[in-house]
């Protein structure tokens, strides 16, 4: 076989490590943006509750609300908060961020991660500036919408750009400063109400509101510095000015090994096609699925996101004064704070599922909610995984926040047995359904369900083929783009990933995809279309150990290796790719 460059490989081991890259000025200003979008949102859940409990803004906004706190003296203080309008102010930020969630997927791949960042921060401004100035409570709602549409914006495009930015030997890192900065928003939101509160006048509550706008001016002025990450840019079609930025970005030269990776993702996303079908009609996916939709159901049936959000009300409704209950409030977010500490100091070690059976909300639930169904989605579903967990979140974040103080006041201390058998249920899914997570890389997933008790069922061999081998040439002949036939010749791989099959420990029918390629030989070269598909033509089952081993470093020199299959002339990448050099077929 003639000469075959070999550039990138979507199944290949890539050793990060051999990334070079420096803490650049791009990179700091990028933290503190994602810092500035973290406290927002903590920040967000915090003052509400705060301010919701304080004298002057319910006797302005919901005087029904006020003349009941005042005139009731009676022992049964459960049902003096209780309004669906009060209630309304809270949890319509949850609501406005669930849709804005998928409005921010389609705008930051259109228009970039940048962009959206920006328009979250003017989005968190606007709301912020209109919170404060409010004289009517549908001034108030409109803000809180506002705001969570900047939420969305925020949960969705501030990790991603922080993300794609930050060198991969800080990723984990920034991306705990970016966990934090939302616990910590909490606290500081709680502190604020409780001096605020004091402020003669009885205006402190829009300064509570208020002061959202100053981390969104900062996420503003930030994005108007920063450019869009080199990954957006290779995703619409940049790639010589994505490769120039991302030199700036590392502050070195040599930026190949994760310029081509991500060109290689880049590839390897354009073959991840309907995802929603995937997770929702493949029997293999369905573990996930349910995952995505019990963990953040249960998250939020712990009811210890209703006390954050409601935690200086519910401590009056017990018989503490304004200034008391706003303190205690404050002693609950610092409590939140240090459990978070612990999840990220000693999830790894310990394990998620001990930290589930555990039970301590913020260092069990409170986190590891979010991060366990972020480690079991395969690529392919990924996308569409994430979605269902954060609607899910956001969804039962808004109804608890909404019916919260309506059940105090029906159920009274009953509420808390309720949320009690939530717990318990929930330990139980957690201690018979949630496999242990720690030490499994995500290569290594499809076993770890093969190998629960219950789970194992949904994972036969069948199954696990039909959900693979949508492959990009078939997809395209499903949406109709046409086949073309060229003639037998040797190509030149500029771009290049790798899959196969798997089934009982063996690779099946190997496909290998080229995104950009020549066909040389001949009286001259003939370019052919990016993103075409070469498959095998005989499907054969081949054990890996049967194929040459070709590593990294051949690899990026470019070294092609021969291999004899069935009589065919085939290229052998990384010990389990092969390319049909004969016969071939591709896509347009």
């Amino acid at each position: 076989m003639g000469g075959v460059d070999f550039a990138v490989s979507g199944s290949r081991v890539v050793d990060l490590t051999q990334y070079p890259g420096k803490v650049t000025w791009y990179v700091a200003m990028t933290l503190i943006a994602a810092v500035m979008g973290g406290f927002i949102f903590g920040y967000d859940i915090g003052i509400s509750g705060g301010v919701t409990s304080m004298a002057p803004f319910l006797e302005k906004f919901f005087p029904s609300v006020y003349h009941r706190q005042m005139d009731d003296t009676s022992t049964n203080q459960y049902c003096k908060f209780d309004s669906q309008i009060l209630t309304l102010f809270t949890s319509s930020l949850y609501l406005a961020a669930l849709v804005a969630y998928f409005f921010a997927s389609t705008m930051t791949k259109k228009f970039g991660r940048r962009k959206s960042v920006m328009f979250g921060g003017i989005i968190f401004l606007v709301g912020a500036t209109i919170n404060a100035a409010a004289v009517h409570i549908s001034m108030l709602i409109i803000g809180r919408v506002l705001l969570g549409i900047g939420v969305g914006f925020a949960i969705h495009s501030v990790p991603l750009y922080l993300f794609e930015m930050s060198p991969y030997n800080y990723r984990g890192t920034f991306n705990v400063c970016f966990q934090l900065t939302i616990k910590f928003g909490i606290p500081i939101a709680n502190i604020f109400n409780y001096f605020f509160a004091r402020i003669e006048g009885g205006w402190g509550w829009r300064l509570s509101l208020g002061l959202v706008g100053v981390p969104a001016i900062i996420i503003i002025i930030s994005s108007f510095f920063l450019p869009d990450t080199p990954n957006s840019l290779v995703d619409r079609g940049r790639e010589e000015e994505a490769k120039t930025l991302l030199k700036r970005i590392r502050g070195v030269e040599n930026i190949d090994p994760e310029f081509n990776d991500i060109l290689a993702a880049r590839n390897e996303a354009r073959l991840l096609q309907n995802p929603w079908q995937n997770i929702f009609k493949r029997r293999c996916y369905r573990p996930q699925l349910v995952m995505s939709i019990l963990i953040p159901f249960f998250q939020q049936l712990t009811g210890i996101k209703a006390i954050m959000l409601y935690a200086p009300v519910l401590f009056q409704t017990i018989g503490f004064g304004s200034d008391t209950s706003l303190m205690f409030a404050v002693i609950t977010g610092v409590t939140n704070v240090l459990a978070t500490c612990v999840s990220i100091g000693f999830a790894d070690r310990w394990g998620r599922i001990t930290l589930f059976l555990e039970g301590g909300f913020e260092w069990s639930w409170g986190r590891l909610g979010w991060l366990y169904p972020s480690e079991i989605f395969s690529s392919e579903i990924r996308s569409a995984g994430q979605s269902v967990n954060v609607a899910v979140s956001m969804f039962f974040t808004f109804l608890v926040a909404q019916v919260f103080l309506g059940m105090l006041c029906t159920m009274k201390f009953g509420l808390f047995i309720f949320f009690a058998f939530f717990v318990i249920l929930m330990t139980g899914f957690c201690y018979f359904f949630m496999p242990e997570r720690k030490n499994i890389p995500i290569e290594k997933m499809t076993q770890m369900w093969r190998d629960h008790w219950f789970w194992k069922r949904f994972m036969d061999d069948d199954s696990l083929i039909g959900a693979n081998e949508m492959t990009r040439m078939e997809q395209c002949c499903e949406q109709g783009l046409g086949r073309s036939s060229f003639a037998e010749g040797t190509f030149k791989i500029h771009e290049s990933m790798s899959y196969s099959l798997l089934a009982g420990g063996k690779r099946v029918r190997p496909i290998f995809c080229i995104a950009s390629c020549e066909l040389v030989g001949g009286q001259e070269s003939t370019a052919m279309p990016a993103a075409c598909a070469v498959e095998m033509i005989h499907t054969m089952t081949l054990m890996q150990d049967d194929l040459p081993f070709m590593d990294n470093d051949d690899l990026r020199r470019g070294k092609p290796i021969s291999h004899k299959v069935f009589g065919e002339d085939v290229a052998v990448l990384a010990g389990d790719a092969l390319l049909l050099a004969h016969g071939h077929q591709c896509i347009q």
